[in-house]
């Protein structure tokens, strides 16, 4: 993906209810326009090549996104240990598409919803792992760090496993987010204490508890700030009661 995708990147999204099949779709004008794009990886069926036509999108000089690739190379590494960041007792799971902006979004448009995940993390001190398809980029995860630190927030912690086949109805976006919760919640200090911000709807598989489901078209509302503050808020006094019992 080049610089002139930096504000156009992919939804990359699938089945949005129970028992549609699912269906890899992309935010960027070669799949509207064609069906296919070069950012759908082959396990999420982009196996068909992209009309040379579409090589040249739009471009927006006004952001330029260069990649850390050391940073970058961390986070897709999944064999790793990682630390606890001071003050974080709890995270988000985050989703890009359709939370951080509607669907089909870009230029201008792109991260119009930031301010609103800042409200949740100022309230809450929760740390962020990237589970949108932007993680399967290196300039996706690249612009959304800059995003954050632009926003005056900590980079993202870390991302989840690329996904594998076969693929459920929400793409596998449930079974990796509960693979790296089982794998590393605990060593970074947030325990049970974590919810997923998404538009696909992920309730079923990782509970009620830890599910806030945007609606696609529109992203992030007051609504659904409050709602992942308050989700997250019991889960941690839910954690710390249950520690004070443990240690008596």
């Amino acid at each position: 993906m080049g610089q002139h995708l930096s504000t156009a990147l992919p939804c990359c999204v699938g089945a949005r209810n129970p028992g549609e099949s699912f269906q890899p779709k992309c935010s960027c004008q070669a799949f509207q326009a064609y069906g296919s794009c070069r950012h759908l990886p082959p396990s999420l069926g982009g196996n068909c090549p992209v009309p040379a036509a579409t090589a040249a999108e739009p471009e927006d000089p006004k952001r330029e996104v260069i990649v850390d690739k050391e940073k970058v190379s961390r986070y897709m590494k999944e064999d790793k240990k990682l630390s606890k960041r001071s003050l974080e007792t709890c995270g988000i799971f985050l989703d890009v598409d359709g939370v951080l902006h509607p669907l089909g979004a870009f230029g201008a448009d792109s991260f119009n919803r930031l301010p609103l995940l800042v409200k949740i993390l100022q309230a809450t001190g929760a740390g962020l792992v990237l589970s949108s398809s932007w993680r399967l980029d290196e300039e996706g995860v690249q612009e959304v760090n800059d995003r954050l630190r632009e926003a005056g927030l900590a980079e993202l912690l870390d991302i989840t496993a690329k996904p594998k086949a076969p693929l459920n109805e929400v793409g596998n976006r449930d079974l990796e987010i509960a693979h790296w919760a089982e794998a590393h919640a605990k060593e970074v200090g947030w325990g049970r204490s974590w919810i997923s911000l998404d538009d696909l709807e992920l309730t079923a598989s990782l509970g009620q508890a830890h599910v806030v489901t945007t609606d696609g078209e529109v992203g992030l509302t007051d609504r659904k700030v409050e709602e992942a503050i308050q989700k997250l808020r019991s889960l941690c006094e839910e954690q710390s009661s249950l520690s004070r019992c443990r240690a008596q």
